[in-house]
Order: structure tokens, then C-alpha cells, then sequence
């Protein structure tokens, strides 16, 4: 399925266009390079359904590997980029990959150069344990709510493409003319399938920073004065640039570009109403698109935008659902292999909705944060937390949670009147037990921004367990 497209789009062309830190490289120097992979490939031994681990940094090597491997129908399990020998090998086991492409050599690996081919090939291809599954192009680990060790998911030629051709009508990426900025790690579902595909489906110049994002300043002074115009990221990232005066005046300059990954906080919300950039919200199990807002459209804080290329319905439980071709084709465990799920299914999110009578999608809440009480009364925090945030602007780091089953302790990193409080409670302002206030670093997040509800627990519980020892030895 992605061959006939690839030909076009890369064969003898000059946009796309990937520059990069070592240098510019242009759509037919991909493609080139992606021939010299599918005769090592090929001479190794691989075939339709063979599982690779492609381990590299985003590089000129990553799209050529990646062009390749989806040529010869390969299944590409794409996690972030990895040199340890330990490591690779680890994973290796976890995805039953016969053979990895890496920046290192190995007896069982293909060492990679950054533009020309392999340095070095396999010795030899590992035995797999598992049968292939050609039907299975990628397996992508999902960045999971608490610990980031997400499961991993196998999408489908099909899947992915389904959400390339339902987004990139709306992207406005214009060959040659769209300059997109791309800081996202591309073996993420929304770095691969929001950010990466659409820039190369339609021929867009694409600017990779070298830290992924992670150093502003640097980005700012490599890339605020280059004429990017499209821009796809975490909130998190956003909160950053807009701390600084040039990083507002970088994103308010954008012509397209889409936030997604984790909740937009009201404060964000209320600065991308300056912008043109949209909201995206999806999953890896949906490829990764759910639904898409409009330019400079933000109606509220958790805007997730309208549904996109799928249908929508609550679960009898209250989270959303969503049916269409962009719902995976399986999942993937290391003791079982690939599980194929039925083709048409209801696919839980494990998100709680609110959606409005125009369609529009607003985040409440996660289904796996609500925890019950002793007297079996469910508690879903993150609505509540909403609430009070509303109240209280200042608030932004907030945690409701349980300590013993029988009633609510409340923590923040901001003083709180009680009676105000327990007036946006409601019913559940009678179980509110205590209100702690905590410094903000004991609120943990993952690294796009959303919260970890178990560890940050843990922390406000050992701090508050610290500050009274500290004042009962004063």
C-alpha cells in the first residue's frame, strides 16, 4: 500500500526536503539511499513480516531505514534511539525483532550510517518465536499514563493512512512553500502519524531540531528567524516557548500546526486563541487520530476538538469509544505475540468526554484515575479537579485523592480558603479530610505533561510524612 506512494513522492523529486544538523537532504537522496537498504535487507534474509527494531535518531539514515523497510513490508518496531548493547538487546527480545538497525555495531544488528547504508550488517538474523504478521506494519509503545511504560500496539498500512487522509486535507501543508518544525520523537504515534507522514505525503520542508524540543533556547535561536510556518507538539513544550517574549512571537508567526498528547490548561488555552495552531487529540491505539479543532479554535480548557475519520459513542461506564479503519489492527506482548482484534469494534479510550451539542470534545478526566471508597461511592478526581482549577486560576497543580478509603485529601502547591473549597465540592465537600499544601516539583508528570496520578501521591504523601517528623523533633 505504501509503495506506489513512496515511488511518487520520493523518486527523483526534490521536496521533500529533511534538513537537518549534518546537512540537507533532499526526497530523491531518501530514496537512493532507502535502494542501498533493501539490498541489504534483502541479502540478509528478511522478508514480508519480518520484525526490525529501528533504534536510530531522527536522521536522513532513520527515513531511508524507514522507507525501505516499509517497501519490503517489513514490520517496524520504532522506539526512541538506543546504543547500549543491553538495551538494544532488550528490546529486541521484547518485540521478537529478528534484527535491529542501530548506531552500533553488533553480531546480530546493521550498523548504520548517517546517509550512505549500512557500515555493517548481521552476522546473522535472530530465530523469531512468534509467527510474522505482514498485516502488521508498526508496533508503537503507548507513552502510558503513570510510568510512561506503555503497551505496545500494532497498526496497519491501512490504519495509518486512514488518518493521513483524513488530516492532511486540513494541515494546509503546501509542497515546497510549508516549513514544518519538527521536534516530536517520530517512533511516538503523533511524531509518526500527525507530524512526520503528513510533511512527507506532501512534499513540505522539514527542519529537525536536534534536541527534540527540549532546549528552547536553542530552538529559538536555530529556528525563530528560518520561516517556519507549521509546528506540531506536546502543551507542555508550548508552555515553554511561551514563557519567553521570542518564543510567543515564534508561535503566534506559525500558519499551522497541532497541539495534542496531554489536557491544554486554561492559561495555554486562552495564548493559543493568538495563534493558528489546533488542537489534535487521538491515541496509538487510533493511529493516532480521533479528532482535530480548527485553527485558533479553543472554546475552552481540555478542548479536544470534533471528531475526525472515526464514529464516537459513550461506553455504558462513561468513556469514550471510537469505530473506524484507524482503530489498530492488534496489540503485541512478548510472551503471546501479535493479538488481531476485530476489524469494526468499539475501542475503548479510557478517556472521560464531555461532548457538546455541536460536537465539540472536552476532556474530564481519565476512566483509570476514579478510584471508590470504602463504602463503594466511585470518586473520579479529575472532573473535580477541573472544577477547582476553574475557581481558582492560580491553581494549576492540584491532586485529589483518598489516603485511607473513608474520606478526600485535597493537595496543592497554592494556599486554599477551606470554606471555598468545600463550596465547589458540593455533596463531596463533607468527605474533604484535609488540605495539604505541597512545593510544586512533588507533582510528577510524564514527559508530555500529563500527570502521574500514583507517583505524585506517593511524593505528597512522604513530604507531608517528612514535614511532620521535621516538626514534632523541633
Amino acid at each position: 500500500m505504501f509503495r506506489a506512494l513512496l515511488r511518487e513522492r520520493l523518486r527523483e523529486k526534490p521536496y521533500p526536503l529533511f534538513c537537518f544538523a549534518e546537512g540537507v537532504i533532499p526526497a530523491a537522496s531518501v530514496w537512493t539511499g532507502s535502494r542501498l537498504w533493501v539490498e541489504a535487507f534483502r541479502t540478509a534474509g528478511l522478508v514480508p513480516g519480518d520484525r526490525i527494531l529501528l533504534a536510530l535518531p531522527p536522521s536522513a539514515a532513520w527515513l531511508q531505514v524507514f522507507v525501505a523497510a516499509l517497501w519490503e513490508g517489513l514490520t517496524i518496531a520504532l522506539v526512541p534511539p538506543a546504543r547500549s548493547g543491553a538495551v538494544i538487546d532488550e528490546l529486541m527480545r521484547t518485540v521478537d525483532a529478528r534484527t535491529a538497525v542501530v548506531e552500533t555495531d553488533g553480531l546480530d544488528y546493521f550498523h548504520a550510517d548517517w546517509c550512505a547504508g549500512p557500515v555493517s550488517v548481521p552476522v546473522a538474523l535472530r530465530k523469531a518465536l512468534h509467527p510474522r504478521v505482514p498485516q502488521a506494519r508498526f508496533l508503537l509503545r503507548t507513552s502510558g499514563t503513570e510510568s510512561g511504560d506503555g503497551r505496545w500496539i500494532a497498526l496497519s498500512d491501512s490504519n495509518v493512512l486512514s488518518v493521513a487522509n483524513s488530516h492532511l486535507p486540513h494541515l494546509g501543508l503546501r509542497e515546497e512553500t510549508s516549513r514544518v518544525l519538527s521536534t516530536l520523537p517520530w517512533s511516538h504515534a503523533f511524531g509518526l502519524g500527525i507530524d512526520l507522514l503528513p510533511a512527507i505525503l506532501s512534499g513540505a520542508e522539514v527542519h529537525r531540531d536536534a534536541s527534540g524540543g527540549r532546549d528552547i533556547a536553542a530552538l529559538l535561536e536555530t529556528f525563530g528567524g528560518a520561516g517556519i510556518t507549521n509546528f506540531c507538539a506536546v502543551p507542555l513544550t508550548v508552555k515553554r516557548l511561551m514563557a519567553t517574549g521570542q518564543g510567543r512571537e515564534f508561535l503566534r508567526s506559525l500558519k499551522g500546526g497541532v497541539i495534542g498528547g496531554a489536557p491544554i490548561d486554561e492559561a495555554l488555552t486562552e495564548f493559543l486563541r493568538t495563534t493558528r495552531l489546533r488542537v489534535g487529540y487521538g491515541q496509538t491505539e487510533a493511529s493516532p487520530g480521533i479528532g482535530l479543532g480548527e485553527p485558533g479554535i479553543f472554546p475552552g480548557a481540555r478542548y479536544l476538538g470534533r471528531a475526525l475519520g472515526c464514529d464516537l459513542r459513550e461506553s455504558g461506564e462513561g468513556s469514550l469509544q471510537f469505530r473506524g479503519a484507524n482503530a489498530c489492527v492488534g496489540t503485541w506482548a512478548p510472551a503471546t505475540g501479535i493479538t488481531l482484534l476485530e476489524p469494526g469494534r468499539w475501542q475503548d479510550t479510557g478517556d472521560l468526554v464531555r461532548k457538546t451539542a455541536e460536537g465539540d470534545l472536552f476532556f474530564t478526566g481519565r476512566s483509570d484515575s476514579a478510584f471508590k471508597l470504602a463504602n463503594g461511592r466511585r470518586i473520579e478526581p479529575e472532573p473535580l479537579e477541573n472544577i477547582l482549577r476553574n475557581a481558582f486560576p492560580s491553581a494549576e497543580h492540584l491532586l485529589l485523592f483518598s489516603e485511607g478509603g473513608e474520606t478526600l485529601t485535597l493537595a496543592s502547591d497554592v494556599p486554599f480558603s477551606c470554606d471555598a473549597v468545600l463550596a465547589h465540592l458540593g455533596s463531596l465537600g463533607k468527605l474533604l479530610d484535609a488540605i495539604y499544601i505541597v512545593p510544586r516539583d512533588v507533582f510528577l508528570y510524564t514527559p508530555k505533561g500529563s500527570p502521574r496520578r500514583g507517583a505524585t501521591r506517593d511524593a505528597i504523601q512522604s513530604y507531608m510524612l517528612q514535614s511532620r517528623h521535621g516538626n514534632d523533633s523541633l
